[in-house]
């Protein structure tokens, strides 16, 4: 099947087959130097090495200053959690200014008032109305500022939308309490973040950014064996194929335990790669204040 047929299968061994072509047979050569595979494994939702989650962009009509998030999760093991604050100004709105008279044709129009275009649009704002009626038949481009729409020769073109924006600054926000434990099982890490004085903002909003750092460990020892059989609760959550260890041994992805059995008096080596736990994220509040 075709990479796109691929997407969403569930599987637990992937194969590829490849096709190599050339132009001068003897001269040119075609090489594939890695192949990468993502994948989800059991109930996970989030696949690759990192994953972002943002937060809504509320207007709070009063300049605020000092932000604060909470997180409720799942332990972190080898995974990481990062936060950032971002702060907006108020906005600026254009309520139904024409913005043209159309062709006939698909034809391009700045999104602006007396032949200057405004900055810092904010595309999910955009309505647009040919004749007085809205329409979704447009296209916006971000770089230039201007809508292309095919409206009939002679009537009116009309744009309402927020602009003067601002534009993304995301500031690293400090860690305050990091995995502090509930009685619940649960963990809790506080972010916090304050504004430089004179520069307050009327909208924010958070993001959290979730590492899964890779690494390996090689040759580290588990001791002498006592002949029968031994469990261990490695301190990663180890790729299981990439295990080598001088004795007999199973594994449990889900609680890390090895269990193993070797001749009595054998010195225990094992080496492997491991990935971060996947992140478990059971809520999370952001406030703003003034100070």
């Amino acid at each position: 099947m075709t990479l796109s047929q691929a997407a969403n299968q569930e599987a637990t061994h992937v194969q590829f087959s490849l096709t190599y072509t050339v132009v001068n047979v003897g001269s040119d050569s075609a090489k594939i130097n890695s192949i990468t595979v993502n994948y989800i494994s059991n109930n996970e939702l989030v696949t690759g090495s990192t994953a972002e989650l943002y937060s809504i962009v509320p207007h709070f009509e009063t300049d605020l200053r000092l932000c604060y998030l909470v997180v409720r999760h799942k332990q972190l093991m080898d995974s990481t959690m990062e936060a950032f604050a971002n702060f907006l100004p108020a906005y600026k709105t254009r309520d139904r200014i024409q913005v043209g008279t159309g062709t006939g044709a698909a034809t391009q129009y700045s999104l602006g008032s007396g032949g200057t275009a405004d900055a810092q649009i904010d595309p999910s704002s955009i309505r647009i109305f040919v004749d007085g009626i809205p329409t979704d038949e447009f296209d916006y481009n971000t770089a230039t500022g201007q809508i292309t729409i095919n409206a009939p020769s002679g009537v009116s073109v009309l744009a309402s939308y927020n602009y003067d924006c601002g534009s993304e600054v995301w500031h690293p926000m400090t860690v305050e309490f990091d995995q502090q434990p509930y009685l619940d099982g649960t963990y809790m890490t506080r972010f916090t973040y304050t504004l430089p004085d004179g520069e307050d903002a009327q909208r924010a909003n958070i993001r959290m950014r979730f590492n899964r750092p890779a690494g390996t460990v090689t040759n580290a020892s588990l001791g002498k064996a006592t002949g029968y059989t031994q469990q261990f609760v490695l301190p990663h959550l180890a790729t299981t194929k990439t295990i080598k260890l001088n004795a007999d041994w199973t594994y449990d992805f889900d609680s890390r335990v090895l269990t193993f059995i070797a001749k009595k008096n054998t010195a225990l080596t094992i080496s492997y790669d491991y990935v971060g736990e996947q992140h478990q994220i059971y809520s999370w509040a952001a406030g703003w204040s003034v100070a």
